[in-house]
C-alpha cells in the first residue's frame, strides 16, 4: 500500500511539474506578444517600415506560412500587423462627438485589411455625410498614412441658418405633407422648400450637438424659423423650444465608389 501512494504521488508530482512548464511557456508566449504589440506597433506607423516588417517576415518565415488559418507571411496577417492594428486607435470627430474604438483596428486585421480606408472608418461607426465633407475627408485615403493619433476630422457644412423649432402633441398621428402619419417620436422634420424625404444633419450653434432627421412635412411657417422638429429629434440634441442651429444636406451617395 506505501509504495502504491508513493507512486501516485511521484505521477501527480511529474504532472505538475509538467504543467507548470506549460503554463511558463504560455505566459512566455503572452509575454513576447504583449512586448511585441507595446513596442512594434508604434514603430509601424509609417507605411516603409511596415512594408519592410513584412518583408523580414516573409524571409524569417522558417515555421511555415500558414498559422491557424492565417498566412503568417502576407500584409495584415502577421504579427506585425497585429501588433500595429491593436495599438492603433483612429479617433473620428464629427462635430461634438468624438468617435473612437479599438475594435477597429481588430476587425482590420481579421478581415485582411477590410478597414483600410477613410471611407471604411467612416461607414465603420456610421456617419452621414454632406458631398464637400466625403471630398474633404478623402475616402479613399490609405490608413496607413495617417500619423499616429492623427483624428479624422467632419467639417462643417452649412446649407441654411436660423430658428430650429418642434411640435409634437397636436399634430401626432395626422397626416404628413408626405403622405405618412406624423410620429413625434420618430427622427423626422419639417422644411418648406428641401425635397420630402431628404436627410438632413441639424446642429447647435451654442452646443455643437447635432441630429440627423428626415424631411417628411411642410413648415415651419413662422418668420426666422428654418426647421420645426419632431419631439424626438428636438431631445436628441438637448434643445428646449427654440434653438439657433444650422443645416446640412446629408447626400446618402457620398461614400459610394471603388477605390482603386
Amino acid at each position: 500500500m506505501a509504495t502504491s501512494f508513493s507512486q501516485l504521488v511521484a505521477q501527480l508530482y511529474g504532472k505538475s511539474r509538467r504543467a507548470r512548464r506549460v503554463l511558463a511557456r504560455a505566459l512566455f508566449v503572452s509575454a513576447f506578444v504583449a512586448a511585441a504589440v507595446a513596442l512594434v506597433g508604434p514603430l509601424t506607423y509609417d507605411e516603409h517600415a511596415h512594408a519592410a516588417l513584412n518583408d523580414a517576415t516573409l524571409r524569417w518565415s522558417w515555421w511555415g506560412d500558414q498559422v491557424v488559418g492565417f498566412d503568417v507571411t502576407a500584409p495584415r496577417q502577421n504579427l506585425f500587423s497585429l501588433a500595429r492594428d491593436l495599438d492603433r486607435v483612429i479617433p473620428l470627430v464629427d462635430h461634438g462627438t468624438v468617435h473612437r474604438s479599438r475594435m477597429l483596428g481588430f476587425a482590420n486585421f481579421v478581415t485582411r485589411g477590410g478597414v483600410r480606408t477613410v471611407g471604411d472608418v467612416i461607414r465603420w461607426f456610421g456617419i452621414p455625410l454632406t458631398a464637400q465633407q466625403a471630398r474633404m475627408l478623402q475616402p479613399c485615403r490609405s490608413l496607413d498614412t495617417l500619423r499616429e493619433g492623427e483624428p479624422l476630422l467632419v467639417q462643417a457644412d452649412p446649407y441654411q441658418y436660423g430658428i430650429a423649432s418642434w411640435y409634437g402633441p397636436g399634430f401626432h398621428g395626422r397626416l404628413a405633407a408626405s403622405g405618412e402619419i406624423y410620429n413625434m417620436y420618430a427622427r423626422t422634420a419639417a422644411h418648406r422648400t428641401l425635397p420630402l424625404q431628404s436627410v438632413v444633419r441639424v446642429v447647435s450653434q451654442r452646443t455643437g450637438r447635432s441630429t440627423v432627421v428626415r424631411i417628411n412635412d411642410r413648415g415651419p411657417y413662422v418668420g426666422g424659423r428654418i426647421i420645426d422638429m419632431s419631439y424626438d429629434s428636438k431631445q436628441s440634441m438637448g434643445m428646449g423650444d427654440l434653438a439657433a442651429v444650422y443645416i446640412e444636406r446629408i447626400d446618402p451617395t457620398a461614400l459610394e465608389g471603388d477605390c482603386p
